[in-house]
């Protein structure tokens, strides 16, 4: 089960942002913002995850249309000991249940069934699930404790911050020493 919420654990203290600007659609832009440090491979290349517009544009369109809840979809793709490919961005509903005095506005739940159905349906095609992606409503877009304790080493994190109904920022991250490290999100034309 992979399950989610929000508060600030991991701010680099060498931080610094370079804005990124990713057009989606003709709506809005969104920003990509990237710090120091990002994760590197074992021969010292940055490591990257890449989308297609149209990928990206579909993570924004379902992270605003759950607003004010968490959003969350299984991202499908190849990798290799520094990139990801990714072929396809799989929607799955938030199964969180309110329990503890939590709600899908700060949790999301990815059914196991659910993972299961998607991963099976990649290894028919060759292809590995290798992320996850989920919003963090009126929050930043960088990972929370929550996040921290169920990551999955390798797997990517893309978390998208929604202010008032409109994402704003987008980040991948991936867990790497037990210590989340941003990667680097690119956009490609398929």
């Amino acid at each position: 089960m992979i399950c989610m919420s929000h508060c600030l654990v991991y701010i680099p203290r060498r931080a610094f942002c370079v804005n990124h600007h990713v057009r989606l659609g003709t709506r809005t832009k969104l920003h990509f913002y990237t710090h120091i440090p990002k994760q590197i491979s074992d021969d010292n290349t940055l490591c990257v995850i890449t989308l297609s517009p149209a990928q990206l544009t579909t993570l924004q369109h379902h992270a605003e249309a759950c607003y004010p809840n968490e959003a969350c979809a299984l991202i499908i793709g190849r990798s290799d000991a520094n990139k990801k490919i990714t072929d396809e961005v799989v929607i799955v509903e938030n199964a969180w249940q309110n329990d503890m005095g939590h709600s899908q506005r700060d949790r999301y739940l990815i059914a196991p069934s659910d993972i299961a159905r998607v991963d099976r349906a990649a290894s028919q095609h060759n292809l590995d699930l290798i992320g996850v992606f989920h919003s963090h409503p009126d929050h930043p877009s960088q990972p929370s404790a929550t996040d921290l304790a169920q990551a999955w080493p390798e797997m990517s994190y893309l978390i998208a911050a929604v202010y008032a109904g409109r994402v704003t920022t987008l980040q991948s991250w991936v867990l790497q020493d037990e210590v989340f490290v941003e990667e680097t999100l690119r956009s490609h034309e398929p």
